[in-house]
Parts: structure tokens; sequence; C-alpha cells
């Protein structure tokens, strides 16, 4: 069944925001109705992914002497979702540090038209000396600086008007949000048509390129970082480049913001793992150490925690540079930093993915099948790798039942498109793999010519190998 709005938002809620949401409902001054608190703390009671509102005890919580009105409750489920949402503004304009600069411009601008003129220079100089201490640059930090040369504008061009304004700290400001920002597009749109040959427009870049040039914006970390990131990726077989890149990330990396940490070590994880996928062994310990710095400064982590993908990505990396005591290392070392929903899948995936490398079948074969995956591509993929691991085994009965559950899965799964293509021909070729004489030189390189010319095989290599000379 399809959750409603009101659920969505309740369930992204942490434990202390669910708590603090009950104090605010309880407020009068956000919340007048004196039902609302006892149909939010009724509501925050749904914690499980699988869990639907009982229309009738919310209902009940609202309106407990009336009789069930369907129409009603569906305004007062718009309702409170509209109450919290009013939280949630509420609640990280007081916690956010983005959104609390914008609240001191707001004030700002209270004070100049109401001609508080005291309490005004103290706020402007309050603010003024945040940005003066040299914080870590990204476009809302830029946006909010240049609100507030605005706003200071707006005042002094009215009481100031002998004297010099701050005109060029305006144009100054919007030259690097600029330019940041085009840098910033420019990669991601060159990283885009790179995966999808998208072409985009990018010729007018050269002037932005030469102003940097010409007035040394590279200088400044987060005008820099991007402009040294658009050449790595313009020229992407330029190890140089690559190299300066990584060296200008690192000496930099406490001037810039995490969101932009993310989005910077990103493009150069691509270029490693490109570069190792065209035969470049070097760029894999190359990766890995991007990879350590990432976790160390906290960059790959999203609200706190590792992705599974990301979890997986890493200790592949590892793998694929043989350095398999590096990948159980990691997996063991950042377990913790997964989504609890994750940790399990996540952490025994790696595991038989180690163990399998390792050649120890037995193990990998323990841990993949701990492991419980809900998400359906993760899942296909796990049961991929157990295939390989009962061929090894040369466990024939155990590999064709597990390939016929694959098959009933995509059925019942409605797995469609690329994904049941692949997977299909996964399942046809283990078998014919599993079942072919190897002494049978001619069904041999039929079978090769047949896996060589399939268009949609995720396991094209893996399955050469063990088909052999």
């Amino acid at each position: 069944m399809k959750k409603t709005k009101l659920l969505l938002i309740i369930q992204s809620l942490s434990s202390k925001e669910k708590a603090y949401l009950q104090q605010f409902v309880s407020s009068e001054l956000y919340c007048k109705d004196k039902a609302y608190p006892k149909a939010i703390s009724l509501l925050c009671k749904y914690t499980s992914e699988t869990a639907q509102i009982d229309k009738q005890a919310l209902f009940n919580c609202l309106y407990p002497n009336e009789a069930y009105d369907d129409t009603k409750l569906r305004l007062a489920q718009s309702s409170l979702f509209k109450i919290i949402e009013k939280f949630l503004k509420v609640h990280y304009s007081l916690v956010d540090t983005e959104l609390n600069r914008n609240a001191d411009i707001f004030l700002l601008k209270y004070y100049r038209l109401n001609k508080l003129d005291k309490l005004y220079k103290a706020q402007s100089t309050k603010i003024k000396n945040l940005y003066n201490n040299k914080p870590t640059w990204n476009a809302q930090l830029l946006q909010s600086k240049l609100d507030t040369e605005i706003e200071i504008y707006q005042y002094d061009s009215a009481v100031k008007r002998r004297q010099a304004l701050n005109i060029q700290d305006i144009l100054d400001t919007i030259d690097l949000m600029y330019y940041a920002n085009k840098l910033k597009f420019a990669c991601m749109a060159l990283s885009h048509q790179t995966v999808f040959k998208q072409e985009y427009q990018l010729d007018n870049l050269k002037w932005v390129l030469a102003d940097i040039n010409s007035k040394k914006l590279s200088d400044i970390p987060l005008v820099g970082a991007y402009y040294h990131a658009y050449h790595m990726i313009r020229e992407p077989e330029n190890d140089l480049i690559f190299e300066y890149f990584d060296s200008y990330l690192k000496d930099n990396e406490s001037q810039l913001s995490l969101e932009d940490l993310q989005t910077l070590y990103l493009f150069a994880l691509n270029q490693c793992i490109r570069k190792l996928n065209n035969g470049q062994k070097s760029y894999g310990l190359k990766g890995l150490a991007l990879y350590e710095r990432a976790l160390e400064n906290g960059a790959l982590l999203i609200d706190g925690h590792l992705s599974r993908f990301t979890f997986r990505n890493i200790a592949m990396m590892a793998i694929r540079s043989n350095d398999l005591d590096w990948a159980e290392r990691f997996t063991h070392k950042y377990a913790d930093q997964l989504m609890k929903a994750d940790k399990n899948s996540a952490y025994n995936f790696n595991l038989a993915l180690i163990y399998y490398y390792k050649d120890q079948f037995q193990d990998a074969l323990m841990y993949i099948q701990d492991a419980d995956f809900k998400d359906h591509l993760i899942h296909l993929a796990a049961k991929t790798l157990q295939a390989k691991i009962y061929y090894e085994l040369e466990a024939e009965q155990s590999l064709y039942s597990l390939l016929d559950s694959v098959d009933i899965y995509l059925i019942r799964n409605k797995i469609i498109g690329y994904h049941r293509h692949n997977y299909r021909n996964i399942i046809k070729y283990f078998k014919k793999l599993s079942r072919i004489n190897p002494y049978d030189r001619e069904k041999k390189e039929k079978l090769r010519v047949s896996i060589t010319e399939e268009e949609i095989l995720t396991e094209k290599k893996w399955l050469l190998e063990k088909l052999g000379g």
C-alpha cells in the first residue's frame, strides 16, 4: 500500500526530532488544536517500514466523541502534515548554521527598516566578523555573504551619501559565486556526458578560465578546487593533472565545506575507477589513499553514515588492487558507520566477496548465506556471488536450485528491462558453463562466441575466464 505524505515525513524523523516535534505541537504559540499533541504521539509510534496509519485510532485521537468520517480525517492529516513542515522550518532555523545566517540577515533588515541604528551597527559588525574569520566557503555561504553586503549597501547608501560604498565587495562576491558554480557544474557536465553520451555547451567556459587565471582566483580554495578538478576531468589521460588536483585537494580540504568535499572526492574517485577499469592498476592504490582521507574527514558520510553502496565500492577497489587484507580491515573497522538497517547485509556481503577472492569458498558461502538483502539489485548481485561460490565448490545441485530460485525471483518481483535481461542471461550461461564437457573444444568455442557476442551480460569476463582454453 502506498504511504501517505504524513507517514513518510513522520518516519523520516529521528528519535530526537520526534521528541522536539512533540514539544513543538504542545506549545500554543505554534499549534492551537489541543488534540494534535496526542495525534502526533500516536503517529511517532509508526516506526516500522511496513507500518500503515490506523485511521480509526488516529480519528479517535482527533475527534474522540464523533463517528468516523474519512473526509474529515483526510483534512486533518493534511493539517498535521503542514504542522510538521512548520516544525522543521522552525527547528532547523535554530540548529542549522546556514539558516541561522539567513536569520541574522533578517534581523539586520529589521533594524534598518525600523531605524534602530545602534542595533544595526552592532549586528552588521557581528556578521562581518563571521565572514572575515575565513570560514569554509560554499554556495550557500557565498549567497549569505552577498545578501549581507546588499543589505549593508541599502543602509549605507541612505545614511552615507558622500562616503565610499561596498559595491566592489558585492561585485567580487558575485564573481566568486558565478565562477565556483560555473566550474562545479562544468565538472558535472563533463562527468555526465562521459557516461551518458550527452553533449553540453561549454564554449563560454574559456572566458571564465581566462578571467580566473588573470585574477589568480584559483588561489581561493573553493574556486581553485573546481578549477583543477575541471582540468583533471577534461584531460583524463594526463596523470600530472590528476596528481596536482589530488595534492591541491589534500592541502586545502580544511578550507572547503563538507558538501564541496563530497563532490570533489567523488570526481577524483570516479577518475580512479575509470583508470582502474582500463587496466591502470596504480590507480587502485591512489583510489584507496583517497578513500582513506575521505573516511577520515567525513567526506563519504551522508547524515553521519556510510551508504551500503560506498561500503561495497571501497572494499571492491581494495580487492581489485589485490589488497584483500586492507579490504577486510576496512570492513571490520567501518561496519558501525553503516545505517542499522544496512549493517547485516552490507557487512556480510563484503566479507563474502573478500573470502571468495581469497579462494576460501566455504567461508564466503557462510557470510553470503547470513546476509539479508531488501534491495532487489543487491539481492541479485549477492545471489550471483553465491552461484560463483557453488560453481567453485562443484556443488551442481545447489547451483541449479539457486539459479532456478533467481528465475522465480525475477518474475515475482517484476524485475524488468535491462536487469531482467542481464540476470536471465546470467542464469542461462551459468547453467551452460556448468554442464559443458571441458574436453569438447568445439562446444566450448561455440559457447565462447555466444558469451562474447551477448550484449547484456555483466558476468561476461568471469564466464570467459572459467571457460578457459
